[in-house]
């Protein structure tokens, strides 16, 4: 059952009034809901939350170890290992009879003390080598640890759930106060039989849906001790995209290969080196004997020596094929490694660029319904018969709906973003993602120039007021409004003309009579012409003579295209006088070297890219007038598009890819007729 004012009239006597009353209370709610929604807020470039979230950490209880403490503390330990050593040593015979072989003396007791050098195995130019396989050694085991799994990625997943799930709270609790807000009214509305049960069930089950998504997020936050403060919680998170250029260059894990295998392969070479297997030592000492002779009792004397040990068998050819397979396992394993790390790394990134895909979806999908809502605004502000209060306010929660998936989808991002950085966790976070703004034709509006033609049909189905409206909403700048001889629409076009004055927006007369290009004073026709119209205020004229359309083109093309060069020579004599502007409407494919010549004669060339509206050809085609880009309007028309939308993003494409800022719509009417299609669709949905 429809709800309007148009219903009224179907009213019992008796509640008439009362039913008047509430529809009147629902449109209210309505407006000051819409005009709290219209207060755009502008794009966030705070990364606090973000970065807030990469840095936090499980508190270890031995938090001061790091393979970097251990290899700053090793290399300083095999610095200090030279291979020397201080030998004392004492000894005391209890049976006199002992004596020293080497030395053929007997004695009671005897001291050594001296200095032992180490050189080989385990010794001074042992550890000299360990020193020159530290870097590398030290890189092997940090790559190996940055690709365990890291306990600190869940608790950066919890608070970032906690934080979407305040500002979700948020949402839900704005959406319950509207829906509360119109209960009491639908209900009245369902007892004077005004709307269905089913429509008032909606709005409850609504209602019921809210309360129960609000016990979930509260039932999760509750058991986080979150670390957020209040000005985090505030804060905006703005929508990021992966910085794919640095991101790919890290995933180049050949210069980290090379450096694992220089390790392996250098400790291979130490652990191969011929004197793994001798010992060598050099040794000095200071010997004192006390003797079981009288004269002399003491000898003292010093001596040095030299020791070597070889095994037999020398097994060192054995030895390093053993450390050679040994070091083949480790570097297939290093490779598998890291192969697996960078699709680990890629499958997330692919995952996350999805994620995004959807988001920019459902972004498109909220622009959508801000339109539908937008387009409610309108009519209730011109108190359009159609105007649905009920309707619009459905139109509402669907948008904060549309911004609960959103913040959803965000969340989703944002822990997907923070995993990829705990998989390299030692590559800093602003590096690794660069901030997004979402393709929006809003932002294409404010940054361009809009005109639409207005041909007199749609005077037939609007009025004034309603068209208006319509401009100033859709921020068209420049409106090219039809004019005829025996105008009967002339009071309706002149009122709009007003209304569009004093909206600051500029008018043009558009003249579309091909009979014109047989006229033999077309100066006198063209102001017998717009003789009704002098009353307007008008920014210049815009001529819609198309002479390509002419039957007899392809027999007359050079006559015809002279009698239009001269058709417009005479109207810039009028415009010059007047100090308007002149434009002309040509087709895309209209020969280059004519286009050229125009350039000079007009304000701006409209160019009708008509039927082929491939982005590569009007592109293309546009470029070889690239130096006039300040004269050039592109219009498009809506039969080449199958909706607004698409044909908004059109136009935004092709200014980004020409620069070019002005844009024609062709024409209101359809334009109208298109976004009711789009109304009606989205509804069904």
């Amino acid at each position: 059952m429809l709800l309007g004012q148009a219903n009224l009239s179907f009213a019992q006597p008796q509640n008439e009034q009362k039913v008047a009353a509430t529809i009147k209370t629902l449109q209210k709610i309505f407006e000051n809901e819409e005009a709290k929604l219209s207060e755009e807020k502008p794009i966030s470039r705070d990364s606090s939350v973000i970065t807030f979230l990469s840095r936090l950490s499980i508190q270890h209880k031995d938090s001061s170890y790091s393979y970097d403490n251990y290899y700053e503390a090793y290399e300083k330990l095999l610095r200090k290992q030279t291979g020397l050593a201080v030998n004392i040593d004492a000894l005391q015979n209890f049976n006199q009879s002992q004596s020293d072989v080497e030395e053929g003396i007997l004695y009671q007791r005897r001291a050594q003390a001296g200095i032992e050098w180490n050189i080989l195995n385990g010794g001074y130019f042992d550890t000299r080598a360990q020193l020159k396989t530290l870097p590398a050694e030290r890189n092997y085991f940090n790559n190996l640890a940055s690709n365990e799994s890291k306990d600190d990625f869940g608790i950066k997943m919890n608070e970032c759930i906690y934080w979407f799930n305040e500002h979700k709270k948020s949402l839900l609790v704005e959406r319950e106060r509207i829906l509360n807000r119109q209960i009491k009214y639908l209900e009245d509305l369902y007892f004077a039989k005004k709307i269905d049960k089913e429509q008032l069930l909606r709005s409850q089950t609504r209602i019921a849906e809210i309360n129960g998504m609000k016990g979930i997020f509260n039932s999760y936050n509750q058991h986080i001790d979150s670390k957020f403060d209040s000005t985090l919680l505030a804060a905006e998170v703005p929508l990021f995209d992966l910085n794919y250029d640095y991101f790919f260059g890290i995933l180049n894990t050949q210069e980290l290969a090379d450096s694992m295998r220089l390790f392996l392969e250098e400790n291979l070479t130490r652990q191969n080196a011929w004197y793994n297997e001798i010992k060598l030592r050099t040794y000095a000492r200071y010997n004192i004997y006390d003797l079981l002779t009288t004269n002399p009792s003491y000898r003292r004397f010093f001596s040095v020596g030299v020791s070597v040990g070889i095994p037999i068998p020398f097994t060192n050819k054995e030895q390093a094929a053993v450390n050679k397979y040994k070091t083949q396992k480790q570097l297939y394993t290093l490779d598998t490694d890291l192969k697996n790390q960078r699709i680990e790394l890629l499958n997330l990134a692919y995952e996350f660029r999805y994620q995004l895909k959807q988001y920019i979806i459902f972004h498109q999908k909220r622009i959508l319904a801000n339109e539908a809502i937008r387009r409610e605004r309108v009519k209730a502000k011109m108190l359009d018969a159609d105007f649905n209060p009920l309707h619009g306010l459905e139109l509402i929660d669907n948008l904060l709906q549309i911004d609960i998936e959103l913040l959803d989808l965000k969340q989703n991002l944002y822990i997907k973003l923070l995993r990829i950085h705990s998989k390299q966790n030692n590559l800093p976070l602003d590096s690794m993602i660069v901030q997004l703004d979402l393709p929006n034709y809003f932002d294409f509006e404010d940054e361009t120039e809009r005109g639409v033609y207005v041909w007199s049909k749609i005077f037939e189905t609007q009025n004034p007021s309603f068209i208006q409206e319509y401009i100033v909403y859709n921020q068209f700048d420049e409106a090219y409004i039809a004019v005829s001889e025996n105008d009967k629409q002339i009071s309706a076009k002149t009122a709009l003309v007003k209304s569009l004055n004093k909206s600051e927006i500029d008018v043009y007369p558009m003249v579309g009579q091909n009979k014109l290009l047989d006229s033999d004073d077309f100066k006198g026709d063209l102001q017998n012409l717009l003789k009704p119209f002098n009353g307007w205020k008008i920014a210049g004229i815009h001529l819609d003579i198309e002479p390509h359309v002419r039957a007899d083109w392809k027999s007359n093309k050079a006559e015809l295209m002279s009698k239009y060069s001269e058709i417009i020579d005479q109207a810039k004599i009028i415009c010059d006088s007047k100090s308007w502007k002149l434009s002309i409407d040509i087709p895309i494919n209209m020969d280059t070297n004519y286009v050229n010549s125009m350039f000079s004669k007009v304000d701006m060339i409209r160019f009708m890219c008509y039927e082929n509206v491939k982005l590569e050809y009007l592109v293309r085609k546009l470029s070889a007038y690239k130096e006039h880009n300040n004269k050039i309007m592109i219009a498009l028309r809506t039969e080449d598009f199958k909706t607004r939308d698409e044909m908004e993003l059109f136009a935004k494409a092709l200014y980004k890819e020409t620069g070019i800022k002005c844009f024609g719509f062709h024409d209101l009417y359809r334009l109208i007729e298109m976004d009711k299609k789009t109304m009606t669709e989205n509804e069904k949905h």
